[in-house]
Order: C-alpha cells, then sequence, then structure tokens
C-alpha cells in the first residue's frame, strides 16, 4: 500500500491503515474462519515501512516470544525484525517497479493461447 497515493491524500494514516486491514479482512477473514478453521490478522505494510494496528501488535507479539525463547534483549530482537522487515519491503518494491532481473522465457505452445485457454491449460481443466 502506498500512503502517499492521491487517493490517500486526504486521510489521516490511521484510516488508512485501517480502510486496508477492513479490505483484507472482507475479502479472507470468511474463508479463514469456515474452510480452514483458523484465525486471521491482516499485516498491512505500507511501501514506506509503515505498520498497520494489527502489524504492530503482531510483530511486538512475535518479538516477545523470540527474545523469550531465545533469552536475549527485547530491543534487540524488534530492532533487527523492524530492519529486516523494512529491507524486504524496499526489496518488493523494487521488484514490483523494475521487474525481474532475468529474461522470460515463453513455452511456444502456451504462448498462442489466450486468457481461458492459458487459465485451463495451468489448472489442467478441459
Amino acid at each position: 500500500m502506498n500512503p502517499n497515493s492521491n487517493s490517500y491524500q486526504h486521510q489521516t494514516m490511521k484510516k488508512v491503515y485501517e480502510a486496508a486491514e477492513n479490505q483484507k479482512n472482507r475479502a479472507y477473514n470468511e474463508r479463514i474462519l469456515n474452510v480452514e478453521h483458523g484465525s486471521f490478522a491482516p499485516l498491512i505494510f505500507s511501501v514506506t515501512g509503515g505498520m498497520g494496528r494489527q502489524a504492530k501488535t503482531f510483530s511486538k507479539l512475535l518479538c516477545n516470544k523470540i527474545a523469550y525463547k531465545k533469552k536475549q534483549d527485547y530491543n534487540d530482537i524488534i530492532n533487527f525484525y523492524r530492519c529486516k522487515m523494512s529491507f524486504l519491503i524496499r526489496k518488493l518494491v523494487l521488484l514490483c517497479i523494475r521487474g525481474t532481473r532475468g529474461a522470460v522465457k515463453i513455452d511456444n505452445e502456451l504462448s498462442n493461447l489466450d486468457d481461458f485457454e492459458f487459465n485451463s491449460f495451468e489448472s489442467k481443466v478441459n
């Protein structure tokens, strides 16, 4: 999510994160609860490195458990976690902007298929 985009410029950051969390909840929560019998907490990160409310709660709980298990200082663990997440987000943003480094090979058999035929081929449905 890019909080600096034009669609979010008249909203506070808190509202932007809440809207993104609500959107993820609507999309996935029912399936997770009914089909997979689990729980769901959307982890919303912005391209600038910010976190939504549930992502902050999750990261604090995770780092607290890691610090307890490894018998290390919580501050060191949370700093490492935030640094690692920051680099991962930047790497993903760069990948989305620039694309992959290698050339993409297209199978000759698949290059002449339209979208429906390709999706049918990929899902092995005829």
